[in-house]
């Protein structure tokens, strides 16, 4: 993962003030982003290999309906409230292979339609299944990273997940994931061009666009998978323009 800034100047002098500042500005962002994004790889391990939360999983679709609230529950008031203490998270779910609820912490929700609906990331899915088959294709290849699932209304969420997996067997149990903030997300990056021209990118390793904070034109924009920077340029009109590009990598490096 790159925080990338791309300032527009059309005075050479102004190159090297500019390339110094986008520096300074880039590296404080990047000490940030790496710190919350170390937080909650963090809260994502602790949750997904909790034995409680296991057997929570391994269990769902066995118990009866009160039973498998009230142990939902349980289990959802004993984590503290990680949105006070980390920025970038925005809500946490769990999502059992199967059974009546889902937890969105700290709440418990039923699997339904109505209950999927509340679900700020998730509400565009029809029914659970249909919920857990696009979670299923997206992350057949990886036990963790982070993926955008766009929505109908051209919405789009980010989110970094992390699968529970069966002690002995590794089997997959469910999912934890973490739905950013994009907000706070560009918040950080619109920091790194104080006020400049300019665009500053979220980019994963190759090249994709994850967020996008373009002051150039008073236009921030969210990008869908495939969508590069270099494409994002183009349809802009940046090519043709004197540019100063700054690039740095993350610590964290499951962003696909």
């Amino acid at each position: 993962v790159a925080i990338l800034i791309i300032y527009n100047t059309m005075q050479d002098a102004l190159l090297d003030v500019q390339q110094e500042k986008a520096i300074n500005l880039q590296t404080e962002s990047i000490s940030t982003f790496n710190r919350e994004l170390d937080q909650i790889v963090h809260v994502l391990s602790r949750i997904a290999e909790d034995e409680d939360v296991k057997q929570y999983m391994e269990a769902s679709g066995t118990l009866s309906g009160s039973s498998e609230y009230y142990v939902g529950y349980q289990l959802a008031v004993n984590y503290p409230d990680y949105r006070l203490t980390n920025r970038f998270i925005q809500n946490i779910y769990m999502f059992p292979p199967e059974g009546a609820y889902v937890i969105q912490l700290p709440a418990v929700l039923p699997n339904t339609s109505r209950g999927i609906n509340t679900m700020s990331a998730f509400s565009d899915a029809q029914d659970y299944s249909e919920l857990l088959d696009r979670l299923n294709g997206l992350n057949q290849l990886q036990s963790e990273g982070i993926f955008w699932l766009d929505n109908s209304d051209g919405s789009t969420n980010l989110l970094m997940f992390r699968e529970v997996a069966a002690e002995k067997s590794g089997q997959r149990l469910g999912y934890v994931i973490v739905e950013l903030d994009q907000s706070m997300v560009r918040d950080l990056l619109r920091q790194t061009l104080s006020g400049d021209p300019g665009a500053a990118f979220l980019t994963d390793a190759d090249g994709k666009l994850l967020l996008v904070c373009d002051n150039l034109e008073g236009e921030e924009v969210g990008a869908a998978s495939g969508y590069t920077w270099e494409e994002y340029l183009r349809d802009k009109g940046w090519a043709e323009r004197k540019l100063t590009f700054v690039t740095g990598n993350l610590d964290y490096n499951q962003w696909k």
